[in-house]
């Protein structure tokens, strides 16, 4: 009867699977190797009550958004890049956003989680979202992108995940 809940077809070790986990391997090949024009912002970055223009932004312990919404702002360029990585965790708490505005698309946004990535009640996340070990979505959360736990699983508890068109 199907799992409850999928809008879709499970791929369990078959082609399909193997092909989309090589391709998250690549794409996280490339968010790791990059060095370009990087943003250091410190050890544990609050990400939260920020307006960041794209870039890679890139921490040395985790990132988190718990002190308001994150925007990214696109500045009206279609093809403006976000790259967020941190060896660590990447956190939200209840209620907090990211918002996109001037154009930012869903698509051109990257979160890489050396540890976990853990989403708050309420959150809303956009782009696509890469942890070594898991991903975790609590109830209420929307997320617009993918998720990719390289290590584990991704847990949705009553989470909205809108597809993003490519």
């Amino acid at each position: 009867p199907g799992t409850p809940g999928l809008d879709g077809a499970l791929h369990p070790n078959d082609a399909t699977a193997i092909d989309a986990r090589s391709a998250a391997i690549s794409a996280l090949t490339d968010i790791k190797g990059r060095s370009d024009c990087a943003t250091a912002l410190g050890g544990t970055v609050e990400l939260g009550g920020l307006t960041l223009t794209s870039g890679l932004y890139t921490s040395t312990s985790s990132m988190k958004i718990t002190s308001g919404d994150l925007v990214l702002d696109a500045e009206n360029n279609p093809a403006a890049v976000f790259i967020f990585r941190t060896p660590g965790s990447l956190s939200t708490t209840q209620n907090m956003k990211v918002i996109l505005a001037n154009g930012a698309n869903p698509n051109n946004i990257y979160w890489s989680a050396g540890t976990a990535a853990t989403f708050a009640q309420h959150s809303i996340i956009e782009g696509n979202v890469f942890a070594d070990t898991g991903i975790t979505y609590a109830a209420g959360c929307t997320h617009h992108g993918r998720s990719f736990a390289m290590g584990t699983e991704v847990t949705l508890s009553s989470t909205e995940v809108g597809a993003v068109t490519v």
